[in-house]
């Protein structure tokens, strides 16, 4: 299982971001996001695309194609120790990923070097 990163998922949406090409070529086969995650994606894209038809696609086709696995207590308590621990290097979205990812044993699909360091 892969945990994707708003990063990742930003850069595979939006064609105009530098990361476009990069994103376009990661095997993206069984993927999952989580919430916080879906919410990141949705205010980037919001801020950079400005369109809102194409926002409102792009985020619907992200629900449709791609299973939301939910973060569980246990995934935001460790989630607050790493933000913590790694304050103000990381975004509490990432502690949370990189917690979720260590319970599920998943791999996490990321173009920030922040997160890629503590994962």
């Amino acid at each position: 299982m892969k945990l994707l990163d708003s990063s990742v998922l930003v850069a595979f949406l939006n064609e105009r971001d530098s990361l476009h090409e990069g994103a376009l070529k990661l095997d993206l086969k069984d993927s999952v996001f989580n919430e916080l995650v879906l919410a990141e994606v949705a205010n980037v894209l919001q801020k950079r695309v400005k369109d809102k038809q194409k926002v409102k696609n792009s985020v619907t086709e992200l629900l449709q194609q791609t299973p939301v696995v939910l973060l569980s207590i246990d995934n935001l308590k460790q989630a607050m120790q790493l933000f913590f621990e790694y304050y103000p290097r990381i975004s509490f979205t990432d502690a949370a990923l990189a917690a979720q990812a260590k319970n599920l044993n998943a791999q996490v699909l990321t173009f920030d070097d922040n997160l890629s360091k503590i994962i």
